[in-house]
């Protein structure tokens, strides 16, 4: 379905007839699909506007591009993939705005080893004032909720998340998180409740596929509120937070100081800047010198994780792009003028 303003489908059943997508609607408006039934290939929007989805059942998973004011409510989504021949994600929204992800459930079906079945159950990416929220999302191998590139303006609350191989919420490719909220989620049977640094440099104007965003500007993390999120029966026993830098070759490879050893019920994350406390870093390394990797590497890490049976992290506040950092450029190697690196230590106190 292609330029369409002002459609309605509902009490549908899309049957696949392809490997590729059950559903391919480009250039549409002001519309709903509703109490719909699609097969077990994925839907692909792109360029929607104030279109509703609700209620449907998705035997795969939907991802949409270059979209505005979507509203997907109430779904469920169930991947049909098995082994190595992986779904990215249940849900996928890319280079939008102002979308809705609100009250889906939504089953990867991942066997519990190895990067199989369902990679993450939502992906947000370069996407501002998205609404994520009410979700309940099990068995992926990765995260829960992962985001990419810059993501500003979010609210990502009230996700319940089960059974993820990797962390509740995370994001690292290009990644930038600025005035958003995360709040209420809460993670169980995963190892880590929050995941976040920076893999590659500042992206060029028109990156991506169609060509239609803006260069970077900066790398951001600021102005975000962390507030009330919780990790439940973790799955991998041991408490710690980290920072790590990492040396990428054409095989990516990452170093991380060990974490500290396990602590008391209850440890919790805050954001003293004048107290650092469980803390580690390793330096950073040079670049390598490959055609395969061009682009600059900037890294920011962090990861929490509790061997206690309940994990709350109170309200947090990151201020400034520097928030309790300590921010310092890594100089060029041999004279490479691209060469750019950026690392930051955010500084926890561990109760």
């Amino acid at each position: 379905m292609a330029n369409v303003d002002g459609f309605s489908l509902t009490n549908c059943i899309f049957a696949s007839t392809s490997t590729t997508f059950v559903v391919n609607v480009t250039r549409v408006s002001n519309g709903t699909f509703q109490h719909d039934t699609f097969g077990t290939t994925w839907v692909n929007v792109v360029h929607a506007a104030d279109v509703r989805i609700d209620q449907n059942t998705f035997n795969a998973s939907y991802q949409q591009n270059y979209s505005h004011r979507v509203v997907l409510s109430s779904n469920s989504l169930v991947s049909q993939t098995r082994g190595s021949s992986l779904t990215p994600a249940m849900i996928i929204s890319n280079s939008g705005s102002s979308n809705h992800i609100v009250g889906n459930v939504m089953d990867g079906k991942w066997a519990g080893s190895g990067q199989t079945e369902t990679d993450d159950g939502v992906v947000i990416t370069d996407e501002s004032g998205d609404t994520v929220s009410g979700n309940t999302i099990s068995n992926v191998f990765d995260c829960g909720i992962e985001t990419l590139g810059m993501i500003a303006n979010a609210t990502i609350s009230n996700n319940d998340i089960t059974r993820a191989g990797f962390c509740g919420i995370g994001g690292w490719y290009w990644n930038s998180l600025r005035a958003s909220t995360i709040s209420g989620n809460v993670a169980s049977d995963v190892p880590r409740l929050f995941y976040f640094f920076r893999i590659f440099g500042l992206r060029p104007a028109g990156f991506e596929g169609q060509h239609e965003l803006p260069a970077d500007a900066a790398v951001y993390f600021s102005d975000n509120v962390f507030d009330g999120n919780r990790l439940v029966n973790p799955s991998v026993v041991g408490s710690w937070s980290s920072i790590c830098a990492s040396t990428i070759s054409s095989t990516t490879r990452a170093r991380s100081a060990a974490p500290p050893a396990s602590g008391p019920l209850g440890h919790r994350i805050s954001s003293s800047p004048t107290t650092l406390s469980a803390t580690t870093t390793s330096a950073m390394q040079p670049w390598p010198r490959t055609s395969e990797h061009r682009s600059s590497p900037v890294w920011l890490s962090t990861a929490v994780g509790t061997s206690a049976t309940t994990a709350t992290a109170p309200r947090t506040r990151s201020s400034a792009i520097d928030h309790s950092c300590q921010a310092g450029l890594v100089p060029p190697v041999g004279g490479d003028d691209s060469f750019v690196s950026l690392r930051r230590v955010i500084r926890h106190t561990i109760r």
